[in-house]
C-alpha cells in the first residue's frame, strides 16, 4: 500500500529513474525504527534497476517529486521469508516507510538546451547544446595546467555544490594526451550520482565541483596528482601520469 501524505507537485517518477530520497523505516509489529537517512545524508538509487525491495519500486512509480509518501510493504514485497537479521527484520515482517522524494532524474534530464561553449585557447574547448552530449577538443600545441582548473561553459542559477553533498551529474571524460573518451554517462543513457568527497571520487572532482552552481556545465582539467597519478587506471584506458579532462553537467545537489 502506498499513500501520498504531501503531494510535491513535481515531475512524476518513472521506472528506471535515478531517485534521491530521505526515508524512515519501521517494523509494523512493534514500531521499531530499523533504518533512516534523516540526520545523515540523502540516498540515491535507480528505480527498478538497483537492488532495492520490490515494494519501493511499486510504491514510488508515478509519485511526484517533492512528495512525502507512506509505504506499507508486505513480506513478499520486502525481505520475505528470510528477513534481514542484521537490521532486526524477522522473516515475514511487514515494513513501514515514510519517504521524502527530493529528486528524480531520467535519461532525458539535461540542462538548458541553448547552445553554449567554453574553454578554448590553452584549455580544451567544450561545445554543444545543454541537452546534448558535449564535445571536447584538446588544444594541439598547449601543455596541460599543473593545477585543477575549472571553467563555466553554462552557468546555472541553482544552489552551489558543497563538499559532502550528494551530486547528480552527466559527464564526459577523456585523456589529454590522446583526446580519447574513457568514460561518459551520456553513453550509458543515464545520470550518475555520488557523494562529493575523496572516498567516492577523485580529488580533482572535489576541487573542481565545490562551489559550482546547480544547473551548470563546467570544464574540469585535472592533473595526475589530483586524478589517478602514477598508477593510472589501465582498465579504463587511463595511462600513468595522465591529465584528465571532463565536461560535467550538474543536474542536482542535495
Amino acid at each position: 500500500m502506498s499513500n501520498v501524505i504531501t503531494d510535491g507537485g513535481g515531475a512524476k517518477i518513472a521506472k528506471g529513474d535515478l531517485v534521491v530520497v530521505n526515508y524512515l523505516g519501521q517494523l509494523w509489529r512493534d514500531n521499531k525504527t530499523f533504518d533512516t537517512s534523516y540526520g545523515k545524508a540523502p540516498v540515491s538509487f535507480r528505480l527498478g534497476k538497483d537492488p532495492i525491495i520490490t515494494g519501493w519500486s511499486d510504491g514510488l512509480v508515478g509519485k511526484n517529486v517533492g512528495s512525502r509518501v507512506l509505504l506499507v510493504i508486505p513480506p513478499d514485497k520486502g525481505f520475505g521469508t528470510k528477513g534481514l537479521p542484521d537490521a532486526g527484520i524477522k522473516p515475514d515482517d511487514t515494513l513501514v516507510f515514510v519517504i521524502d522524494v527530493l529528486g528524480s532524474y531520467s535519461a532525458k534530464s539535461s540542462l538548458n538546451p541553448a547552445v553554449a561553449s567554453g574553454g578554448g585557447g590553452a584549455l580544451p574547448a567544450v561545445s554543444g547544446a545543454g541537452d546534448e552530449k558535449p564535445t571536447i577538443t584538446i588544444p594541439a600545441s598547449a601543455n596541460p595546467p599543473a593545477k585543477t582548473t575549472v571553467r563555466n561553459v553554462i552557468e546555472g542559477d541553482g544552489a552551489p555544490v558543497a563538499k559532502g553533498n550528494l551530486v547528480v551529474v552527466k559527464y564526459v571524460g577523456l585523456s589529454w594526451s590522446t583526446g580519447k573518451v574513457f568514460d561518459a554517462s551520456w553513453d550509458r543513457n543515464e545520470p550518475a550520482s555520488f557523494t562529493l568527497d575523496d572516498s567516492q571520487v577523485i580529488k580533482g572532482w572535489v576541487e573542481g565541483l565545490t562551489g559550482v552552481k546547480t544547473g551548470s556545465r563546467v570544464l574540469l582539467v585535472i592533473p595526475p596528482d589530483s586524478g589517478y597519478g602514477k598508477a593510472g587506471r589501465p582498465e579504463a584506458g587511463i595511462k600513468k601520469n595522465e591529465t584528465l579532462v571532463f565536461a560535467v553537467d550538474v543536474l542536482g545537489t542535495f
